[in-house]
C-alpha cells in the first residue's frame, strides 16, 4: 500500500512575508532560479523566478506560488518506493522527513529522487564536487560528492543534505 507524503504550504505572491517565503526563495535559489537574497520578502523578483519555475515545470506561470508549485517543488513522496539498482547498490527511496529547523524543507539522502535533488546536484556540480551527471536520483555517486562537500566545509560529513548543509551549498 502506497501512502503520499505531503506538508500543506501556505499560498505566497509579492506581499507575502515571512519563514515560507524564506524557504521558498532559498529553493529557488538552489534550483539555479532566484539570485536575490533571501530575505523573506515575496517581491517582484520572487514572483518573477516563481513564473519561470512554473513555466520549465509546465504550470501557469502567474508568479503565484499555490499548491500546485509548492508540490512542484516539493512533490509528494509515497511510503513505500520502488528500490533503484545501480551498479550492484541497491538505493531504495526513504520515506520523506523535514527538516526540524525548515520543515518546509525536505532532508535529501540517498535514494530519493526529483527537482530538489536535481537542484543539489547542479549546486553540487558548480562547485566542483560532483563529476557525474544531474539526472536528479540521490544515488552513491551524489552521497560521495556531498560527503566531499561536507567534509570541505568541516560539517558532519554523513551524506545528509540538511539545513546546514543546504545553506553552505548555497554560498
Amino acid at each position: 500500500m502506497k501512502i503520499a507524503v505531503e506538508v500543506s504550504r501556505p499560498v505566497l505572491q509579492v506581499g507575502s512575508r515571512g519563514k515560507d517565503v524564506s524557504e521558498l526563495q532559498a529553493t529557488l535559489k538552489l534550483l539555479g532560479y532566484y539570485n536575490g537574497s533571501i530575505d523573506g520578502i515575496y517581491s517582484e523578483e520572487t514572483a518573477k523566478a516563481v513564473a519561470q519555475f512554473q513555466t520549465f515545470a509546465g504550470l501557469t506561470a502567474d508568479g503565484i506560488t499555490n499548491s500546485s508549485t509548492w508540490n512542484r517543488l516539493f512533490p509528494p513522496v509515497t511510503s513505500t518506493p520502488p528500490s533503484v539498482t545501480n551498479n550492484n547498490l541497491v538505493c531504495q527511496q526513504p520515506v520523506v522527513t523535514q527538516d526540524a529547523e525548515n520543515p518546509s524543507f525536505p532532508i535529501l539522502r540517498l535514494g530519493m529522487q526529483g527537482m530538489a535533488v536535481t537542484g543539489l546536484q547542479e549546486r553540487l556540480k558548480a562547485k566542483g564536487f560532483l563529476k557525474g551527471t544531474v539526472d536528479g536520483i540521490f544515488c552513491p555517486e551524489t552521497q560521495l560528492a556531498v560527503k566531499a562537500a561536507q567534509t570541505e566545509y568541516q560539517l558532519k560529513s554523513d551524506g545528509v543534505v540538511g539545513s546546514e548543509t543546504r545553506m553552505i551549498l548555497l554560498r
